[in-house]
């Protein structure tokens, strides 16, 4: 499947496709790479999901999973504390693009998560309760 996405990315890039096509090309690369446990290599290709994403403008629903994946790589190395901002950002985005979805819960529920991580008790029992909107 890696090889499938890898080739996908290469022609958007050869084509000189929208920036955010190529960025989530490069978001599913890095998911893949996190689910299989290469931690190294999918920072450094959402790295490269989040510099495409940028070009496009960041209030998009796909700029929002974009964040969400570079979170999802930092809470799976341990860094809690790094991933919170990539979180607020996709809940900023997500709370206004659309506030009801399954993904802005998820978002919701990982920020809450990662702030627990971090002995902030009271701003994740913020999220969750807007994560049960």
């Amino acid at each position: 499947a890696k090889s499938d996405v890898q080739k996908s990315m290469d022609i958007r890039q050869k084509m000189n496709h929208n920036s955010l096509m190529v960025a989530s090309c490069l978001n599913n690369k890095a998911d893949i790479l996190r689910l299989e446990g290469n931690m190294k290599e999918a920072l450094a290709v959402q790295q490269q999901a989040v510099s495409y994403a940028s070009k496009m403008g960041p209030e998009t629903l796909q700029a929002a999973t974009i964040y969400h994946t570079m979170a999802a790589i930092l809470v799976d190395q341990g860094n809690q504390k790094q991933a919170l901002p990539w979180l607020e950002k996709a809940v900023s985005i997500q709370t206004k693009l659309a506030p009801k979805s399954l993904a802005t819960a998820t978002t919701l529920n990982r920020t809450a998560c990662a702030l627990i991580g971090q002995d902030e008790y009271s701003k994740a029992m913020n999220y969750l309760k807007q994560a049960q909107g």
